[in-house]
């Protein structure tokens, strides 16, 4: 289930798919929970930083600036802070001098909770196979969609469009079908890879759903993103896992919960 409540001290923090540089991250409601909890280890799972949006030449908010400030005021304050790049921005680990003073940049990490259980930690990316097929074609198209995502809320603000909204309709459900079946043959190979290496579980990012079930003996648990949902996986003090939403109380964005199928899940 996703639990509403997030304790102001948790042994680990995880958050996913924030995509700073990107109009559509909500960096205030990540701001408030980095400032509620005070968590040891901090992970960050991907797409932390949108180096496509930075590319195609979005506008960087003040509000994402003050996330990095926040960063750097958890290491001051001894929390651990691990950064799994994405395929957002990958690049970072070709760029450690980028790196905040005291921040770890690795491409996956185990976690190893207080209550004895081993969780492979991974964005997802590298285990998507579609992903891997199209990847120079997505960025480019990427790039394309952010402008266009923001000139549309500009002008459906001030002009109805009927006939365009009954046409993204259509196109969502069709995109919507092809999802479920490729969020399926995702979940099923980043548990594969866990049980590979005799991990218990895993946590990851990447397709936007999140998510806690069991899929053939393996806990599989998605942080979900900070531009719908707005969730995260948390250890608590006793060593339990939980997926949790921010701020507590809201609905928006969330496909599924509990441990049901990520149905809903956007592609990436």
């Amino acid at each position: 289930m996703i639990h509403a409540d997030v304790a102001p001290h948790v042994r680990s923090l995880l958050v996913s798919d924030v995509h700073l540089g990107s109009h559509r991250c909500q960096a205030r409601a990540l701001h408030d929970l980095l400032t509620a909890t005070k968590p040891e280890t901090l992970l960050l799972v991907g797409d932390t930083i949108d180096l496509w949006s930075v590319r195609a030449g979005m506008r960087w908010p003040a509000t994402h600036t003050a996330i990095l400030l926040r960063l750097c005021e958890l290491l001051a304050r001894g929390t651990r802070v691990v950064l799994l790049p994405g395929n957002h921005d990958e690049t970072l680990l070709e760029l450690p001098e980028l790196s905040l003073p005291g921040m770890e940049m690795r491409r996956d990490f185990v976690l190893e909770t207080r209550m004895g259980g081993r969780f492979l930690v991974v964005h997802g990316h590298e285990q998507d196979v579609m992903f891997g097929a199209t990847h120079a074609v997505a960025r480019v198209a990427y790039g394309v969609t952010e402008h266009l995502s923001s000139l549309t809320r500009v002008v459906s603000g001030s002009i109805r469009l009927p006939l365009l909204a009954r046409r993204r309709t259509a196109h969502r459900q069709t995109r919507l079908h092809r999802t479920v079946r490729r969020s399926a043959r995702f979940e099923l190979a980043v548990t594969r890879e866990a049980r590979r290496r005799g991990l218990d579980g895993v946590i990851c990012g990447h397709t936007h759903a999140p998510a806690d079930r069991e899929i053939a003996g393996i806990r599989y648990l998605n942080c979900g993103d900070w531009i719908k949902s707005c969730t995260a996986v948390v250890e608590t003090s006793a060593g339990e896992l939980q997926l949790v939403r921010w701020p507590p109380g809201t609905r928006a964005g969330i496909h599924h919960t509990g441990r049901a199928a990520s149905d809903g899940a956007r592609a990436p």
